[in-house]
């Protein structure tokens, strides 16, 4: 009886010390949360907050004469990432449904040419540039270049079609803004055609009669 109580005892003490144990591992977890949602919104105020000194958005060709109060309703539904180097932003050919503004930290762009199978770096993009305009229009689009990491952190920020969207029905962007969308979207499309296209080579040298030399 006795040795029955002691073996009681002790599954008891430890049963109460895995709870006790596992309650303070939750803790843990929950105040780590917490951490990480202060710091996410911390960041995010920040990154608001360069935004509006740099007036970045203002150099945004589809938001560059929109009034100061559009700007801060845009900049109030936007939603912040951070990406560590080597981490894929976005994908060609995947679904576009968000535009990004770099708030710091630099990406390389690469295009895929399904004909050849051929992937080409065409650009860099740095601290305020944009990209995914595509995603603000009309229909399924899909995303002209995949766009990933280059610096050790990249701060973005989002602002989804659904959000862009809710802007345009409201009022606080006019009708010249999609337009103005359109036309970047098709500039960058060329441009990245372009980048394709194997440059024609310096004409041979000739005389006179047009005889080559």
């Amino acid at each position: 009886t006795l040795g029955h109580t002691k073996s009681t005892a002790e599954t008891a003490d430890a049963l109460h010390n895995e709870f006790e144990a596992h309650e303070l591992a939750l803790q843990a977890e929950h105040k780590e949360r917490q951490l990480k949602q202060r710091r996410k919104t911390q960041n995010r105020v920040l990154a608001r907050l360069k935004i509006r000194k740099t007036k970045a958005l203002t150099k945004v060709p589809m938001f560059k004469k929109i009034p100061r109060d559009a700007i801060e309703s845009i900049l109030e539904l936007t939603t912040y990432e951070k990406h560590t180097k080597g981490d894929v932003i976005c994908t060609q050919n995947d679904v576009a449904t968000e535009f990004y503004i770099i708030v710091s930290g630099s990406c390389t762009v690469n295009v895929l040419r399904e004909s050849s199978n051929v992937t080409r770096k065409v650009g860099t993009l740095k601290d305020l540039d944009f990209f995914g305009e595509n995603a603000l229009l009309d229909g399924e689009r899909k995303r002209n270049a995949t766009v990933i990491a280059n610096s050790e952190y990249v701060q973005v920020l989002l602002l989804s079609r659904t959000n862009f969207n809710m802007l345009m029905d409201s009022g606080a962007l006019s009708e010249d803004v999609m337009k103005t969308v359109q036309k970047e979207s098709e500039r960058r499309e060329l441009a990245t055609r372009e980048s394709f296209d194997i440059p024609k080579p310096p004409p041979l040298p000739s005389n006179e009669n047009g005889t080559l030399l």
